[in-house]
């Protein structure tokens, strides 16, 4: 059986506006994300380079 070509998601309304943190897309928010995810995985160093600018950071 092949796999799709295109997978669809859906988020219940209700479900975001409990859980703001996942789509708020802050600095602090993305590198809290970042960390927890290296932690479970196992990683044992994370590697981060920030570029801080006027309009933002990347």
């Amino acid at each position: 059986m092949p796999l799709p070509t295109t997978i669809h998601s859906r988020v219940d309304p209700a479900a975001i506006s409990k859980v703001t943190r996942l789509f708020n897309n802050s600095l602090h928010d993305v590198l809290t994300e970042l960390f927890q995810n290296a932690r479970r995985a196992g990683a044992t160093c994370v590697d981060l380079d920030l570029d801080v600018e006027r309009d933002g950071a990347t």
